[in-house]
């Protein structure tokens, strides 16, 4: 069977580090010779905090994910948006 696509999601609390996320898997991606797969970031958002804090700590991921509906969280969603604009990603989903 011929891949179709390929999709896959991060979270970070810098909008540099999810483009990196982003150009290195299309890099491997191409490295692997599916140039001409669709690319799907299928889940992305801010998440301030290290995932392994979220999962052990409910008082830090309360007061995180109130942030990310904040003023800091509209701010690397809209920086997001700009980078977006200007990557070689086909789809990329907001969660």
């Amino acid at each position: 069977m011929p891949l179709d696509f390929v999709s896959w999601h991060g979270y970070a609390d810098n909008p540099d580090k999810l483009m990196r996320n982003i150009e290195g898997s299309i890099a491997t991606i191409k490295e692997y010779g599916f140039d001409d797969v669709e690319t799907i970031f299928g889940e992305w958002n801010y998440l301030p905090i290290p995932w392994g804090d979220a999962k052990t700590n409910r008082e830090i991921t309360r007061d995180r994910f109130f942030e990310s509906w904040g003023a800091p969280g509209a701010a690397f969603t809209a920086s997001m948006f700009a980078y977006l604009l200007h990557s070689e990603l086909d789809i990329a989903c907001y969660y």
